[in-house]
């Protein structure tokens, strides 16, 4: 599985946790997925053996569309937190809080001091 193709299955995994069903046409998001991972703005989890345990995957942002419209400021960069998966078998075991402490450091090194999400009531 590339880690295209692994990034994508975590997003529809994402989707079904939102009770949302996938497209059935995915290729918007295979096209974001590439764009993201040519910008390097998808931090990954690995084990000691470098099996994938979850990933976050982020934006740079200055202004809207990313959220509801009620985050961020219109005059300061922030980034945007777009999808964060981690494997199902390892939830729970801190590999998120890995994961935001990555994107903490990135944003610190790239001048940034906001970082903005959403958070759903199914998330766990």
């Amino acid at each position: 599985m590339t880690d295209v193709d692994w990034i994508v299955r975590g997003i529809v995994d994402i989707y079904s946790v939102e009770q949302r069903p996938p497209r059935e046409d995915m290729s918007p998001e295979v096209e974001i997925v590439k764009d993201l991972i040519a910008k390097d703005d998808i931090i990954v989890a690995v084990d000691a053996e470098q099996n994938r345990l979850g990933y976050l995957a982020f934006t740079d942002a200055e202004e809207f569309p990313y959220g509801s419209g009620f985050y961020g400021k219109w005059f300061q960069k922030y980034i945007w937190a777009l999808y964060v998966w981690v494997d199902s078998n390892q939830r729970g075991t801190g590999v998120a809080s890995f994961l935001y402490g990555k994107l903490f450091e990135r944003a610190s090194a790239r001048g940034v001091s906001e970082i903005g999400l959403d958070v759903f009531n199914v998330n766990t």
